[in-house]
């Protein structure tokens, strides 16, 4: 992540063209698609940041597997960036529209940590909770750790309400070692 403003202006200006090109609901799926190859696939994070093999190389590459998925303006756009000798920020600039397009949509991201699967009435409450909090559309993530023992905890964004029992037994455990009778 050593080059995250730059991929940041990149993301910036293809989510700009993508306004006024009023495609910008596509190019989000192939940021998506870009986004979920990149994070699975380390070879290919490799060989989009190797000095060794041309830049000609890679986009020859990156259009084999990205021709017949994604959007003329995504194609262009990797084209650009590739010809620019940029292709090592494909990855973040991916991440970064995501994020962008996610902020300028209202959606919230959340997690729900739980120590069992929750039910789908849970969720709907949980995710009221969230848009009662200011978001248009909530994208809830749910994680299952057993250590938390039961309830729940919620994130959302850098705010987190921790329901758990593991919490509450950590605080008791707190309030015990405390020698207040000394």
């Amino acid at each position: 992540m050593k080059y995250k403003r730059a991929a940041i202006r990149y993301a910036k200006a293809l989510m700009q063209l993508s306004k006024e090109k009023n495609c910008l609901q596509a190019t989000y799926k192939d940021m998506l698609l870009l986004d979920s190859v990149c994070k699975e696939n380390k070879d290919l994070r490799l060989l989009l940041s190797s000095p060794i093999v041309n830049s000609k190389k890679k986009l020859e590459i990156l259009t084999q597997i990205f021709d017949s998925k994604t959007s003329d303006l995504t194609k262009a756009y990797i084209s650009i960036i590739t010809n620019k000798k940029r292709e090592a920020l494909i990855p973040e600039i991916s991440e970064s529209f995501i994020s962008q397009y996610k902020r300028y949509s209202n959606i919230q991201e959340a997690t729900i940590i739980t120590s069992s699967k929750i039910s789908q009435k849970t969720k709907d409450k949980v995710v009221k909770y969230i848009q009662a909090q200011g978001a248009k559309k909530v994208e809830l993530l749910e994680v299952i750790n057993e250590k938390i023992i039961g309830g729940a905890i919620i994130r959302i964004e850098d705010k987190q309400l921790d329901l758990s029992i593991s919490n509450e037994i950590s605080k008791l455990r707190k309030t015990f070692n405390k020698n207040t009778y000394s």
